[in-house]
């Protein structure tokens, strides 16, 4: 449950477009975005916003948030629920990306 209500966080290819469109990034631009030494709040946020963008697209929801609203809901998730979000982000090794088979 993320602001207020269940609502979907889709990783994949449109997650990726929608967050490469709002950056103007090619893919490798992508992955170097988020390499450790350049990760910025504002990319982790953008990644969930971008997440449920997809999410909501998929499922025909409106998008009725935008990344500001976004990182306000971060700031209210308990501890557990950004563990979960960031397992899915950056699985332990060894382990795979939920989806991912």
């Amino acid at each position: 449950k993320i602001g207020g209500k269940k609502r979907l966080l889709k990783f994949g290819t449109n997650q990726t477009a929608i967050y490469c469109d709002k950056y103007d990034l090619s893919l490798v631009g992508y992955s170097e975005s988020l390499s450790n030494d350049k990760v910025k709040p504002s990319t982790l946020r953008d990644l969930i916003w971008s997440a449920l963008v997809a999410g909501a697209q998929y499922k025909g929801q409106e998008v009725d948030f935008d990344e500001l609203k976004v990182g306000d809901w971060i700031d209210e998730l308990a501890q557990s629920d950004l563990d979960s979000v960031f397992k899915v982000l950056a699985p332990d090794e060894g382990e795979e990306r939920p989806g991912s088979h």
